[in-house]
Formats: structure tokens, sequence, C-alpha cells
């Protein structure tokens, strides 16, 4: 059998490790990303797990290239995490 587990006081650590599929509530590791250009400091929004490489629409610079999984941002850019409202 398996251990016990405290339903209604879900450790947020512990779920957040675990596989996407296996949570209590299955949610994506995917999320949307503020990406300020170096160049001219346009922000555009990027997804994180990007496929194709990203470029600032007004400077042509590259922001945010694939890396097979997460998209990686490029060093001089400046990022956040967008919040789900």
């Amino acid at each position: 059998m398996s251990a016990e587990r405290d339903l209604l006081n879900i450790d947020l650590e512990d779920e957040d490790k675990k596989h996407k599929m296996k949570r209590i509530v299955p949610t994506p590791n995917s999320y949307f990303l503020d990406v300020q250009c170096s160049r001219c400091s346009m922000i555009s929004i990027v997804f994180s797990h990007s496929q194709t490489i990203f470029k600032c629409p007004k400077c042509q610079t590259v922001l945010a290239r694939p890396s097979g999984g997460k998209a990686t941002i490029s060093p001089k850019c400046r990022f956040r995490k967008k919040i789900n409202d």
C-alpha cells in the first residue's frame, strides 16, 4: 500500500517537483515571459518553450533561441515571468 497523504494540506514545494500529470491538479510547466531588448528597450512577450528564434520586432535583435526544451534568452536581455490573473 502507498503512504497516506494529507490532501487538504499539500506541500507546494513537493508538488512543483512532480511530473506535470502526477500533480493533484495537473498544470503545465510552460509560461510566458516579458523580455526587454538590450538595444532598443522594447518589451516583447515570448513563450518559455518557444521552438523558433524570436527577434525584436523593432531592431531585429535575437531575444530567444530554442534549445530543445526551454528557450534560451540572450545574455544581455532582461526578462520576467508573466503573472497569471
